[in-house]
């Protein structure tokens, strides 16, 4: 069960998000692309921010309080640990040169397809690099029958891999 204060600690980690991203400005809060981000419910999202753990069940006519689990989902989305981390991050070979390949990839705006071997960490850098670049990283997983030559064909028949 989360406490009152991990719930608040939550709140201000997701609008700290939302203002590290540029999506609070003068006119909006952030809410939608929060929401959008997190796959966590708008309205849940507006109360949250505003630090109110409840919301109006129309049905009942009273307040009840939003689910624990919204509030997980929102923390494991925006990178925030609610529980100690036995197993901290380590900048491998392999996640250095994954990570340097998609930040080459975004600054040059240039598809990238990723093969290496299984357990590599292709998909731990990828999540890694989405949450810290969320409106600017699109990511596609290919289907476990698609075979190297589908790939360079699906990449517009480029060696470029």
């Amino acid at each position: 069960m989360i406490t009152e204060e991990q719930k608040e600690q939550i709140a201000q980690a997701a609008i700290d998000y939302a203002v590290s991203n540029g999506w609070v400005n003068d006119k909006t809060t952030g809410v939608n692309q929060i929401a959008q981000f997190t796959k966590v419910n708008v309205a849940y999202i507006s109360h949250i921010m505003r630090m109110n753990f409840t919301y109006r069940d129309s049905k009942a006519n009273i307040d009840k309080p939003i689910a624990d689990r919204w509030f997980v989902q929102i923390a494991e989305a925006i990178g925030y640990k609610l529980a100690k981390e036995y197993w901290p991050h380590v900048d491998t070979p392999q996640f250095k040169a994954i990570d340097l390949e998609l930040r080459e990839s975004l600054a040059t705006s240039a598809t990238r397809v990723l093969i290496c071997e299984s357990g590599s960490g292709k998909t731990y850098t990828v999540d890694r690099f989405r949450k810290e670049f969320p409106n600017r990283v699109f990511v596609v997983t290919c289907h476990r029958y698609d075979t190297i030559n589908d790939l360079i064909e699906k990449n517009g028949g480029s060696n470029q891999l």
